[in-house]
């Protein structure tokens, strides 16, 4: 067994998936505490342990220990990932207009602490409180599509809630009520269809079958 790779293999795969080290931590049974000394090569996993994390990951216990996990040109280990467009999202023009916003806004504070002003401080902060809701709230609202095995898989993300939908059926949702990591699962024919959505603003996706 390869330690180094190892080590670098659970940080890649944790992150991959949109993970925290709880998160991880809840799904296999063990304390954050120990996934952190696994990560940092302090300590590793007995064989019951990576028995569990490969099967969560779907690889076998060969390819954890031994292959660099991140060099995806070198491996054929995230094969089962699902390629997915976005069928709707935020704009350019959206996503950069918070530059201007924040701009705006410290000149606004720039010129009222030097004037001494309240009136002005209070407004302008309450006018950025206002946009910047309504931008997190365009800025989530995106659709990712994909298609497996004939079928057809839609993520729906909002500020409010987070869907599912296979053959345009909501399989699963989660009020996510600013979350920053959200999981749903799904099912084409045999197999378990995972969809791990990462927010924090820009919204992220990892699709993949197991």
């Amino acid at each position: 067994m390869n330690s180094d790779i190892l080590m670098k293999n659970l940080i890649f795969l944790r992150k991959l998936n949109n993970y925290t080290q709880k998160d991880l931590a809840d799904e296999l049974n063990y304390s954050d505490k120990v996934i952190s000394k696994w990560e940092r090569g302090e300590s590793v996993p007995d064989l019951d342990a990576l028995i569990n994390i490969a099967s969560f990951y779907n690889l076998t216990i060969d390819k954890l220990v031994t292959i660099d996990l991140s060099n995806e040109e070198k491996t054929e280990t995230l094969s089962n990932r699902i390629d997915y467009k976005i069928l709707k999202g935020p704009s350019n023009l959206l996503k950069s207009s918070i530059w201007l916003a924040l701009f705006i806004y410290v000149i606004l504070m720039y010129f009222e602490f030097s004037n001494g002003g309240f009136l002005f401080l209070l407004l302008a902060n309450i006018g950025f409180l206002i946009y910047f809701i309504i931008y997190s709230w365009l800025l989530q609202k995106v659709i990712f599509i994909a298609h497996y095995k004939g079928h057809e898989i839609k993520v729906l993300t909002n500020i409010w809630k987070v869907e599912m939908h296979i053959d345009k059926i909501i399989v699963d949702e989660v009020y996510n009520a600013f979350k920053p990591n959200v999981r749903l699962t799904g099912r084409v024919e045999d197999q378990k269809i995972k969809a791990n959505i990462s927010i924090f603003l820009n919204v992220k996706l990892s699709l993949f079958f197991e």
